[in-house]
């Protein structure tokens, strides 16, 4: 079985660490079903994993020329925010790996309070990133099952701009308007619904309120412009929630699936999500 893109619907991943520019270490391996959210563990010949891993390190190298991602970084990286959403009932938030890249103190913005968060595990290559609060919340449910399609409706809700636009949480509309990135990259998703610096890490909801990305980044447009010579026009991109699956797997999450609903207008979108969307704060 395939995928709307034609790629295969299973997949075999590993969980690798770089231990230095030329050097990984393979850790889980596992057998993903993309369309039915299954993963279990599966066993591969280490060489040939990490030749694979050298591979998506270089292809994922070679495209940050491209990408721009939306956190809000400051000088020295002392200060950068994002945005994260609530994964389960139980405290699990994800956001993007690089809002928390370098940084040695991680905390979210609940009820207009600071929670201290722990960086459970992140996954560069896929730019995902899994924190942990002590706290009962209300997490999002997330889309594993069902294929979304070209032209689905979407909505993302984060903060953008915090320090420009206020701390006041920011809805914005679109569409999905590709199933792959940059170069034909199935991780991703094309979009043309904005987002600013600090919308990394959004929840990107379909009309139903369940998770189905995470808002990541921008076409460049220093890149488009010497690749075509124009401005790229709304060109966003967001890493599609199955590649978050092996991540949650892994650490025992209780992630919630969506219960069958009606679509529901903006506005009732917006507050049926806005209580499980934080800011992230790295230092």
């Amino acid at each position: 079985m395939k995928t709307e893109n034609g790629k295969p619907a299973t997949r075999f991943f590993c969980k690798v660490k770089l231990l230095g520019s030329s050097i990984i270490s393979v850790e889980v391996c596992a057998m993903a079903d993309y369309l039915k959210g299954v993963a279990t563990e599966h066993s591969k010949g280490k060489e040939q994993l990490v030749s694979s891993a050298m591979a998506m390190l270089k292809k994922y190298n070679n495209q940050k020329g491209t990408l721009v991602s939306k956190g809000e970084p400051t000088k020295k990286r002392k200060t950068s925010t994002g945005t994260g959403f609530f994964i389960s009932n139980d405290g699990f938030v994800l956001t993007n790996s690089h809002v928390i890249k370098g940084s040695s103190k991680i905390s979210i913005i609940l009820n207009d309070k600071s929670v201290s968060a722990t960086l459970v595990d992140h996954d560069p290559s896929n730019d995902i990133a899994l924190l942990k609060v002590d706290k009962a919340v209300e997490g999002l449910s997330i889309e594993l099952k069902n294929k979304t399609k070209q032209g689905t409706a979407i909505a993302i809700l984060g903060y953008p701009n915090i320090g420009l636009q206020g701390n006041e949480q920011k809805a914005t509309f679109g569409y999905v308007n590709a199933n792959s990135g940059i170069q034909g990259d199935t991780r991703y998703f094309q979009i043309d619904s904005p987002i600013q610096p600090g919308n990394s890490g959004s929840p990107m909801v379909n009309d139903q309120g369940v998770v189905i990305g995470i808002a990541s980044a921008s076409l460049n447009q220093s890149a488009a412009i010497e690749a075509t010579g124009t401005l790229a026009q709304n060109v966003n991109y967001a890493v599609k929630i199955a590649y978050a699956l092996p991540m949650l797997i892994n650490h025992g999450v209780d992630y919630i699936e969506p219960a069958k609903q009606k679509a529901l207008e903006k506005t009732e979108l917006i507050e049926s999500i806005s209580n499980s969307v934080v800011l992230v704060v790295a230092e």
